[in-house]
């Protein structure tokens, strides 16, 4: 238990929020992540857009996933290439469109700063969930990037790098040594309350992401990015922790849906 109650060292800022001037091009807001992306330090870049204001109220419950390779997501123009539309389909035209835009932006990013080639599969996956959150539990996720948007909704919640409690985060990942009253507790239904409390620093506040924000978090399988300099401390930073929201939607009460846009590539 004393590992978890480990004092904090101050780490270099492990996050970077990317204004987006109106009508800025896609190659600005895609140099904008990949200059962000690339140190070390940095697990989580943020592109801040203007709220589109999805109102999608009249969706049903609808889980959806397709792969395409780069190549394909870079030229799509104006509509999802034909496997995604199909997916998709459910989707209102303007939600296609958007998802479009993001795909072809993760793609140039993850082709610049993710060292991914043009035959790399893109995952991407379009969640319309009622429910308050799948994953309340803080965790990282077993990708090189992914990007998450909540079109409607709020969007995920995630930890800078001086919120973590490094030593918490080493005993959990090895949670069998735990003693095993610890160990009951982390397994009931609250339990990820429990869980996430070991891992963040009590003075330290969880970040919120605003509907139609884009959260650029890295995983455990980024492997890219700008070389130490040489006789400079930076340590690298921990992969994303971030979770579901649990409870209310930003602008909606908690009976409206929330809508889940991710693509990843590990």
């Amino acid at each position: 238990m004393l590992a978890l109650l480990a004092l904090p060292v101050t780490p270099a800022p492990s996050f970077r929020i990317v204004p987006l001037p109106r009508g800025a091009p896609a190659a600005s807001r895609s140099n904008s992540l990949v200059e962000a992306l690339q140190h070390p330090s940095v697990s989580v870049a943020v592109l801040k857009r203007d709220d589109t204001g999805g109102e999608h109220a009249s969706w049903t419950p609808l889980d959806v996933s397709a792969s395409l390779p780069l190549s394909q997501a870079l030229t799509a123009r104006s509509c999802p290439p034909d496997g995604v539309m199909e997916a998709f389909r459910a989707a209102p035209d303007h939600v296609r469109s958007e998802i479009c835009e993001l795909l072809r932006l993760f793609a140039m990013v993850a082709r610049e700063a993710g060292g991914a080639s043009s035959d790399t599969l893109l995952n991407c996956r379009l969640v319309v969930a009622s429910e308050q959150g799948r994953c309340p539990r803080l965790h990282y996720d077993k990708v090189a990037l992914r990007l998450s948007v909540a079109l409607c909704g709020e969007g995920t919640r995630w930890l800078a790098e001086s919120a973590i409690n490094r030593a918490g985060y080493a005993a959990l990942r090895h949670h069998n040594r735990l003693p095993s009253w610890l160990q009951q507790m982390l397994l009931q239904p609250r339990g990820w309350m429990l869980y996430n409390a070991f891992l963040r620093w009590p003075w330290c506040a969880e970040r919120r992401t605003m509907q139609s924000d884009c959260l650029f978090m890295k995983g455990s399988g980024w492997r890219y990015g700008l070389r130490h300099q040489p006789l400079r401390f930076e340590r690298r930073a921990l992969p994303a922790l971030h979770r579901s929201p649990v409870g209310g939607f930003y602008g909606s009460d908690e009976k409206s849906p929330r809508v889940l846009f991710t693509v990843d590539f590990a």
